[in-house]
């Protein structure tokens, strides 16, 4: 299984000049947290999509066995990924947003164990939120199969109630339908980007259902969007620096 972090966008609501997921708390960036999390799993290689400022965060990263593909213009999740097509050369690729320092290892592994037992070719991390507020509502349809996943400027009323959310955490089959389908996204919503969340309605036009498993806490999968969001992240690392797991005593933040 290969990695591919989506890390190249600049953050602008963070209003710096620093790139978003070097904004640093607990004593290290945003970046090294996920990495740090990621790292007791059986990956083949780790590759973060960059571009806002890259020469800063691959001179930050420099001592990490990671590499780096250019995101040239920050069109998108979809269009992020597809940058990095020839890094991949695995039969499984994992995709995480650069901008979650609070993901625990047990989490993905979960993940990925009900993930490879239910062996789709799409499979997505959802958790329930009390507020949702700002991410992309999971919508369902029979036999509780993902059926579309909606972000919030397109979302209506009706939707934006929803508290099942996507954390933008990602297991796919490296094949042709992975990248047919991100060489056939559009841009017509909101944002005016190419949505990797739309590869769910492309997957089930083909015949293949997409699959969720909810783990974790809703905490874990906080995107840090906002100098208040990196404040809250501070806080709740602080406080299980209090009250640590198993799990925090041997990791970064202990």
């Amino acid at each position: 299984m290969d990695c591919v972090i989506l890390a190249a966008g600049e953050g602008t609501r963070m209003k710096s000049p620093r790139p978003k997921v070097l904004h640093e708390l607990g004593g290290a960036s945003m970046i090294e947290h996920l990495l740090d999390a990621i790292n007791p799993l059986e990956l083949s290689h780790i590759t973060l999509v960059v571009g806002y400022k890259e020469g800063w965060v691959r001179e930050e990263l420099s001592d990490r066995d990671v590499d780096f593909v250019t995101q040239e213009k920050q069109l998108g999740t979809g269009h992020a990924l597809k940058q990095a097509r020839e890094q991949v050369g695995s039969d499984q690729v994992l995709v995480l947003p650069g901008d979650i320092p609070l993901l625990k290892a047990s989490s993905l592994e979960n993940f990925l164990k009900q993930s490879r037992k239910n062996d789709d070719g799409f499979s997505l991390l959802t958790v329930d939120r009390e507020d949702p507020s700002g991410y992309g509502r999971i919508i369902r349809g029979d036999g509780d199969r993902i059926r579309r996943i909606v972000e919030e400027k397109d979302a209506t009323e009706e939707e934006k109630s929803i508290n099942e959310i996507n954390t933008g955490i990602y297991l796919f089959n490296n094949d042709d339908l992975l990248w047919d389908g991100l060489e056939g996204l559009e841009s017509d919503n909101a944002q005016g980007e190419f949505y990797l969340t739309d590869l769910v309605e492309y997957y089930n036009s083909q015949g293949k259902p997409v699959t969720a498993a909810k783990v974790g806490e809703a905490e874990e999968f906080l995107g840090v969007n906002t100098k208040a969001d990196l404040a809250e992240a501070s806080r709740i690392l602080q406080e299980r620096k209090k009250s640590p797991s198993d799990e925090d005593r041997s990791s970064v933040y202990s």
